[in-house]
Parts: structure tokens; sequence; C-alpha cells
């Protein structure tokens, strides 16, 4: 009973620490990520949750992969936007962002590699058709 209790508490003082987030007057939310996640883990937790509700629900990422030369289609303008989906359920540090603007499957190969071949050296990228 004792751990179903303070895991409640734990939840609770989360919950009140969001909401006093949520509603400051910070426009810095950096000052929250840097500073105030070192609090104690239900001000981590809070702090993580204003940064999703606040910046990373509003986060796109456009990707210009450039031109490419098509046979079919002649010239092709390559570039694709993501959205912020979630966070991975396995390691919530990481973001996962999915396909805002569906690329035409003519040309979903090529932008793949494109892709892969610009985010080499990080951010890890996972491409699924």
């Amino acid at each position: 009973m004792a751990s179903s209790s303070a895991g409640n508490s734990q939840e609770t003082l989360s919950d009140i620490f969001y909401e006093i987030l949520l509603h400051s007057r910070v426009k810095e939310l950096s000052f929250f990520w840097i500073t105030c996640r070192q609090v104690s883990r239900s001000f981590k937790d809070a702090v993580e949750h204003v940064f999703i509700t606040k910046h990373l629900n509003k986060t796109w990422i456009r990707i210009d992969a450039g031109i490419w030369h098509s046979s079919e289609h002649g010239k092709v303008f390559l570039a694709s936007e993501f959205k912020f989906f979630r966070l991975d359920p396995a390691n919530p540090s990481r973001a996962i962002f999915g396909k805002y603007d569906e690329c035409h499957e003519d040309f979903r190969e090529e932008l793949a590699r494109r892709l892969s071949q610009m985010l080499k050296n990080g951010p890890r990228l996972n491409i699924r058709g």
C-alpha cells in the first residue's frame, strides 16, 4: 500500500507543479529545462510535461533534400515536413516525429536515401514506409 500511496502523491505533486509552471509568465522554456528540472523528480516530470505541451506539440521539422532530376517527372524539389508525434515510451528523452507532408510514392526512395545521407551523423533517423 505504501508504494501505491507514494506513487499517487508523486503524480499529484507533478500535476500541481505542471499547472503552476504551465500558467507561469516565463517565456523562455530553457529556464525551466536547465534550472527547474533539477529541483525534484516531481518537478522534473512537470517541466517535461510543460515542454511537451508548450514546445514539442508546436514543433515541425522541414527538411529540404535538394533537387532531383527524374526521367519521368523532370525537376523535383525533394522536401518533407515532420510534426511532433510523441515521446518514445522506451526512452522518453527521445522525441518521435511523424510525417505531416507525405512525399509522393514515386519520390520516397530517393528522399529516404537523401535524408539518411544528410543525417548520417545525427540525429538518428528511422524511415518507415
